[in-house]
């Protein structure tokens, strides 16, 4: 279940007020007792809610494919809940309790907006436009990073006819002499094929690594100065 809580909070941002989800969850279990009554209404909105995050979850378990966008599918429903839980307010009560929450919502949903839910690709592409000189090697632990930044490339100025960018270590280690090293570690999905220590398993004939540099929260790059790479890979 480890990878699966993983792959939900990572893209999400921090709430400001976190009591606000039980506040909301509390409210829908009061509307799921009114609805008790009902019971094929409760069946359906019921699966309507879960089904597909239950199924997701479970798969999830073998293959990470569960993030955060799969839970709009229930969201409907689940709302609905909500509401029943409210229907138990007097008019004064529900205008109150209606306006706290739309403001707390508000409120949690601001940080949403500055806060880094994706890779950074274009950072990586400025960054290696900015430093990479002619002659250079680019490594990427994937083919889809491979895809991503080359999509980046053009706009930040990273030309790949005098840049080589590569995601097969045989075709990028050892890189021409005289010229420095880049290896780029990120994440272009929910699923990660290859961990981080498997990819540096991979440079281990450059020698020791050098200090990483993280881009954003998801990527990290390494620069291997073309003297370090001159010395490690001598005979």
């Amino acid at each position: 279940m480890l990878r699966i809580s993983n792959f939900i909070t990572e893209g999400t941002a921090p709430a400001v007020i976190p009591p606000l989800a039980v506040a909301i969850v509390g409210l829908a279990t009061i509307g799921i007792w009114r609805l008790r009554r009902c019971p094929t209404v409760l069946a359906i909105l019921g699966a309507a809610a879960l089904i597909l995050p239950l199924s997701l979850g479970l798969i999830s378990i073998a293959v990470p494919v569960l993030v955060p966008r799969y839970f709009v599918w229930g969201a409907a429903p689940f709302f609905v809940f909500v509401g029943a839980g409210l229907g138990t307010l007097s008019r004064p009560q529900f205008a109150a309790l209606a306006t706290a929450v739309i403001a707390v919502c508000l409120i949690n949903l601001a940080p949403y907006y500055g806060y880094e839910t994706k890779p950074r690709w274009d950072l990586v592409a400025k960054e290696l436009a900015t430093q990479a000189q002619p002659g250079d090697t680019v490594l990427v632990n994937s083919y889809y990073a491979y895809w991503v930044l080359g999509a980046f490339a053009g706009e930040a100025g990273l030309d790949e006819s005098r840049i080589r960018v590569t995601w097969k270590p045989d075709e990028a280690i050892p890189p021409p002499a005289g010229h420095t090293f880049w290896a780029v570690y990120g994440r272009t999905g929910p699923a990660v094929g290859e961990t981080a220590d498997e990819f540096q398993a991979a440079l281990a004939r450059l020698g020791t690594a050098p200090p990483a540099q993280a881009i954003g929260r998801f990527i990290t790059l390494w620069s291997y100065p073309a003297a370090a790479l001159s010395a490690s890979l001598t005979p």
